[in-house]
């Protein structure tokens, strides 16, 4: 895989337990997501940050419209 390059590259002994295909790539992914991500208090606010309004940049441009709006965050 790539990493292994990049191990090569910076002189970083290669990890015992790294991935040497895809399909044992995918297997470690996973894994991590089941078992060593967890929701934290930052995610947590940022969710509600995410859902709070946010008033028109421009007085002209009425709420209800600006709200229709699709934002980037």
């Amino acid at each position: 895989m790539e990493s292994h390059t990049w191990y090569l590259y910076y002189g970083v002994a290669e990890p015992k337990n790294v991935p040497k295909n895809y399909k044992e790539f995918k297997t470690y992914m996973e894994s991590f997501f089941e078992n060593k991500l967890y929701h934290t208090e930052t995610v947590e606010r940022s969710r509600i940050v995410q859902r709070l309004d946010i008033d028109p940049p421009i007085a002209a441009i009425s709420t209800w419209l600006w709200r229709s709006i699709p934002h980037p965050w």
